[in-house]
């Protein structure tokens, strides 16, 4: 109920005359959705390497409820915790940056180094975006032309065989907020968003960096939210109660 409350506190506080209706409470239903289903993804993303939990800010008493409530989305970036994973081509960032890919919609970003090598001897993610380094994509064929002992140092160098073949590109943004989540844990950078090449000296091999999600704070904002919509529907039972008392008074006459 304290969304609703909300919505009209602006009007209410300005002693403004104000009309209650029913698109107030449709609006508001509206906002408690996207968030919802903002909260399930994190949810069912709990366990998944690297990714960032969303959260959204709105403001109803700059807009009041004659217009829709602008709704922005926001990505959480701070970091998750590292897991030992014991295979040598899990690699994690700690600190800033993401590991960098060459993908079939151009350069996009990871924080989720669980890699492979493919049968060209190039480390690539899952769905086959190969893993950039400061001289290209990162490949890692012996001399005798199949895939060498691989070593990560801590700075990124790529180490086949003991020499040392690349080094793994980690970018960053001034402004991560340009980036745009575009499925399978990527990112994506808006137009005019420039990444930085850094130097990282927390890179660290068999490790895999865990989601950023409190799986406990989640649910506890996932029962807020269904608290705040069984209001809403209450105020939609109130509403049409009043409608019909009101049809009902108009038979009367």
């Amino acid at each position: 109920m304290a969304l609703i409350l909300n919505m009209y506190r602006h009007e209410i506080e300005n002693g403004e005359n104000m009309e209650l209706d029913l698109s107030a409470v449709v609006k508001a239903s509206n906002v408690l959705l996207a968030k919802n289903d903002m909260i399930s993804n994190n949810l069912a993303n709990i366990n998944t390497s690297g990714f960032k939990r969303d959260d959204i800010v709105f403001d109803v008493l700059e807009q009041g409820y004659e217009k829709d409530v602008p709704i922005n989305q926001f990505t959480d970036y701070n970091q998750g915790d590292l897991k030992s994973t014991g295979n040598l081509m899990d690699f994690a960032i700690s600190g800033d940056g993401f590991f960098t890919l060459e993908s079939e919609q151009g350069q996009v970003y990871t924080r989720n180094g669980h890699f492979s090598i493919s049968e060209e001897g190039i480390i690539e993610d899952s769905s086959g975006s190969r893993l950039m380094g400061t001289s290209g994509p990162v490949e890692v064929l012996g001399q005798n032309g199949v895939p060498g002992e691989v070593r990560i140092t801590e700075n990124g160098e790529v180490m086949v065989d003991g020499d040392i073949v690349n080094k793994i590109l980690i970018s960053d943004f001034q402004d991560k907020h340009q980036l745009e989540k575009i499925g399978n844990n990527l990112f994506k950078a808006n137009e005019g968003a420039t990444p930085e090449a850094i130097e990282s000296t927390g890179i660290v091999q068999g490790f895999l960096e865990t989601s950023n999600i409190n799986p406990v704070s989640e649910m506890v904002k996932l029962i807020d939210m269904h608290r705040q919509f069984e209001a809403t529907q209450k105020v939609m039972r109130t509403f049409d109660q009043i409608a019909e008392d009101a049809i009902n008074e108009v038979g009367n006459i």
